[in-house]
């Protein structure tokens, strides 16, 4: 789907697993040629601290909110020409509607390989 917008590089927001040990960045990179931004280590810092106090007990604070629309804004300053959020529970704080760029849940981008990993293997026929 990346791939398809044009999009050469993705700003990423998740957890810890998904920005320091290199699983997404390798895998957008391989497959469809996208670089990764990163948030600065502060602000993964505060996503992870805002995932882990407060969206993981089912609170919402509209500081941490601002934390998000914040950190985007930032990805977008860094070269991201797109937002891929990792972690579902993240989308409780950020919406579309929320950057000027493209939004993508990773959740949909999965889906999506899924559905063409599936089409790639059925035989054709004539």
């Amino acid at each position: 789907v990346l791939g398809n917008d044009e999009i050469t590089c993705a700003g990423l927001l998740g957890t810890r697993c998904s920005d320091e040990e290199d699983i997404w960045r390798a895998g957008l990179r391989r497959h469809a040629g996208i670089d990764i931004a990163l948030p600065s280590k502060a602000d993964r810092q505060l996503v992870r601290q805002i995932m882990h106090t407060e969206l993981a007990q089912g609170r919402v604070k509209e500081a941490s909110r601002v934390t998000i629309i914040r950190t985007m804004k930032a990805l977008k300053r860094a070269g991201a020409r797109a937002i891929v959020v990792v972690a579902p529970e993240l989308l409780t704080l950020a919406y579309p509607s929320d950057t000027w760029l493209p939004f993508y849940p990773a959740a949909r981008l999965h889906a999506h390989a899924a559905v063409q990993w599936a089409l790639a293997s059925v035989p054709q026929t004539a």
